[in-house]
């Protein structure tokens, strides 16, 4: 507050951002609703800072434009903190599904290996029985030993042919 008071000294009340005290857009004449409040203000101030109305006024301007913008980072600040608290909540849910989908994912990957594997035995043993089964043709051929008929789809016509009554 030194260095402000200083600064309000050195160059004096005069400030063209703002209008002078007690007049309206600039409107000579025209008395401002603060008019009273500046008074009051200057009249309290002055002893304080010891700095004349106009001065006195300015850094009550000052001042309440600090505090405005204050109150407006506080607020901010709440907002962020409101805002940053609720991301957190969605981020952590988001987690919490990351995971369980997760702990799908590999549930399904150890069923997808259990089959896989299960089809390759099921494969592996189709082919030992099929080996066995060229091994007993084979035998039975060396031996001159009927075949059994090979279970397959026929067609209709060898069908008809089969199902003639024996002679």
């Amino acid at each position: 507050t030194e260095s402000i008071l200083n600064q309000v000294q050195l160059q004096g009340a005069a400030d063209p951002g703002l209008p002078p005290p007690g007049y309206v857009d600039g409107s000579e004449g025209a008395p401002s609703p603060r008019s009273a409040t500046t008074a009051l203000t200057s009249t309290l101030l002055q002893p304080m800072t010891n700095l004349d109305g106009i001065a006195a006024v300015e850094l009550e301007r000052a001042r309440r434009h600090l505090e405005h913008d204050l109150k407006k980072q506080i607020l901010d600040a709440a907002s962020a903190k409101s805002e940053s608290s609720s991301a957190a909540a969605t981020l952590s849910a988001q987690h919490k599904d990351i995971a369980a989908l997760q702990a799908r994912v590999n549930h399904l990957r150890s069923e997808l290996e259990k089959t896989q594997s299960d089809r390759d035995g099921l494969g592996q043993h189709l082919q030992e029985l099929q080996l066995k089964v060229r091994y007993y043709e084979a035998l039975a051929v060396e031996n001159s030993l009927p075949l059994a008929p090979r279970t397959r789809p026929e067609s209709s016509a060898d069908a008809a042919e089969d199902s003639s009554p024996p002679l």
